[in-house]
C-alpha cells in the first residue's frame, strides 16, 4: 500500500472567527479543504466547510456548551433551517406548506419527509441530471 501524500493543516484564529485549510503536499501544494467557525460567542455561530467535491461542502450550527449541557445553538427551530444541505431543503417560504397541501394533497408527514430527506443538494443534482433546470 502506497503511503498518502503528507497533509498540512493551517489554522488562523481571530477574535470571532477561526479559519482552517487543509493542503495535500505532493508534487505541488494542493488545497483539499477550507473552512471557518464564524461568529464565535454569538447565537448564530456556524461551522462552514468547503471541499474540492460538492459532497464535502457543508455548513452546520455550532452550540455553546457549559458543564456538558448545550447553552445555545445557531440552529433554527429544526435542522432543516438555514442553507440547503445534502438532503435538507434549507429555509423555505412559509406559504409553501399550504400550497403543497392544497395543490399536491400532501399531509404534514409527507411535507416533513420532502423537506428533510428528499430536498437539498441531492434533489438539485437529480433535477440537473434529468435536465429539469434550464
Amino acid at each position: 500500500m502506497q503511503p498518502a501524500d503528507p497533509r498540512i493543516l493551517t489554522i488562523n484564529g481571530g477574535s470571532s472567527t477561526i479559519k482552517l485549510a487543509l493542503f495535500e503536499a505532493g508534487d505541488a501544494l494542493r488545497s483539499i479543504l477550507g473552512g471557518a467557525v464564524e461568529r464565535i460567542g454569538r447565537p448564530e455561530a456556524s461551522l462552514r466547510v468547503k471541499g474540492i467535491d460538492q459532497a464535502d461542502t457543508f455548513s452546520r450550527p455550532v452550540a455553546a456548551v457549559r458543564n456538558n449541557r448545550s447553552m445555545d445553538t445557531s440552529m433554527g427551530f429544526t435542522p432543516a433551517a438555514g442553507v440547503p444541505m445534502s438532503t435538507r431543503s434549507g429555509d423555505l417560504d412559509p406559504g409553501l406548506f399550504g400550497y403543497l397541501a392544497r395543490t399536491e394533497g400532501m399531509d404534514a408527514k409527507k411535507i416533513n419527509e420532502r423537506v428533510n430527506f428528499e430536498s437539498g443538494l441531492v434533489a438539485e443534482s437529480v433535477c440537473s441530471v434529468l435536465g429539469l433546470f434550464h
